[in-house]
């Protein structure tokens, strides 16, 4: 249990620990180490990180040439026509399926896989991240969201942060979104460190203590947060820090959107060396494995 204090599970199972401040000095401790981190940001995307860091959230229409980004949704359609779901999970009436495609290096849609190491989101993520690393090393999928008719409701509606630490998602979207299609809604700033941020956690590891904690609509007002829906045209691309607050829309039956998604989610308190030496080591025992 104490180990689970330096890990990047989401909460503590420990109604003592969390008494006594655990979640709370986890959520302090993961935002001092992050800020104290020393990062260059390239020049070519620091008016644009700095906007994420000041929000938690940012968009870029146009985000690649207009001929690149058609041969894009080309593939990306054919891909989920003719391959089934990696994984698929139903929200009360949303669906939500991904099409996996780090498999897809040296396959038929290795221009899908590519995308995901393009300069300029490689140069946005390192930098909301604050490390280098490997774009392959994250969450790499065709992201389908659809919407059937039912009363069911959909959990990720309701107002919630997914981590303690800052951990950082981005979405290129193939379809224009609009409210039918049930958009990501975010509250900007609400990934900042405030001390009624901290409170909030306290309380909430002490009582309901879920993993992606939900907040009520008087804590929201007493941060002064604001609701933004994310519509937008299609080949926007949306980066968003899930520590901060944010929810899915409720979208009307029938509709579904489509982004090329990927998402990354490290310790927050290992350092970098240290993942790359554990890499290192663990690499000939992996390989020892495969040849015997």
């Amino acid at each position: 249990m104490i180990l689970n204090l330096f890990s990047k599970e989401k909460n503590i199972e420990s109604e003592l620990l969390n008494r006594l401040g655990a979640q709370s000095f986890r959520y302090t401790l993961a935002r001092f180490l992050y800020a104290i981190k020393p990062f260059s940001v390239a020049p070519e995307v620091r008016d644009q990180v700095k906007v994420l860091r000041r929000d938690g959230m940012l968009m870029i229409p146009n985000f690649l040439p207009s001929d690149v980004f058609d041969a894009y949704r080309r593939d990306a359609m054919k891909f989920v026509e003719s391959n089934p779901a990696t994984s698929s999970h139903q929200h009360g009436c949303t669906r939500v399926s991904n099409y996996r495609l780090k498999d897809q290096q040296d396959g038929p849609y290795h221009q899908l896989y590519e995308y995901f190491s393009t300069e300029a989101l490689r140069d946005l993520m390192q930098a909301a991240e604050k490390r280098r690393f490997c774009p392959t090393e994250g969450n790499m999928v065709i992201e389908q969201v659809s919407v059937s008719a039912g009363k069911e409701v959909d959990p990720n509606t309701v107002i919630h942060s997914d981590v303690f630490f800052k951990s950082h998602k981005a979405w290129l979207y193939l379809d224009d979104v609009d409210m039918e299609v049930g958009p990501l809604a975010y509250h900007p700033g609400s990934q900042r460190f405030t001390l009624k941020r901290l409170f909030s956690t306290y309380k909430e590891s002490i009582g309901r203590n879920q993993a992606s904690p939900r907040i009520t609509d008087d804590e929201i007002e007493s941060m002064n947060l604001r609701e933004s829906p994310l519509c937008c045209k299609a080949n926007t691309l949306v980066i968003g820090d899930i520590h901060g607050f944010h929810r899915r829309l409720s979208g009307s039956p029938g509709s579904r959107r489509h982004a090329l998604h990927c998402s990354y989610r490290f310790n927050p308190f290992v350092p970098q060396i240290l993942l790359k030496i554990l890499r290192r080591r663990r690499a000939p025992a992996t390989a020892q494995l495969r040849n015997s």
